[in-house]
C-alpha cells in the first residue's frame, strides 16, 4: 500500500522529462532513485510486519 504510493509518486515525476533542464532532470532522477529505494524498504516492511486489526488491544512486549 505505502510502497505503491511511493512508486506512483516516482512515476509522476517522469512527466517532467523534456520540460526541465538537464541539471534539473538529473536531480529528479536522483529523487526517483531514492523513491525506488524507499518503496523497496516499504515493501519489505509491509510483507514482514503484522499490522494489528483496528481496535485490537496491545498485549505488551516489544
Amino acid at each position: 500500500m505505502v510502497a505503491a504510493k511511493i512508486r506512483d509518486a516516482r512515476l509522476a515525476l517522469g512527466v517532467l522529462a523534456g520540460q526541465v533542464s538537464e541539471e534539473s532532470w538529473g536531480l529528479i532522477r536522483c529523487v526517483q532513485n531514492e523513491l525506488d529505494d524507499a518503496a523497496g524498504q516499504a515493501e519489505t516492511l509491509e510483507r514482514e510486519l503484522t499490522v494489528p486489526a483496528p481496535g485490537a488491544k496491545h498485549e505488551g512486549g516489544i
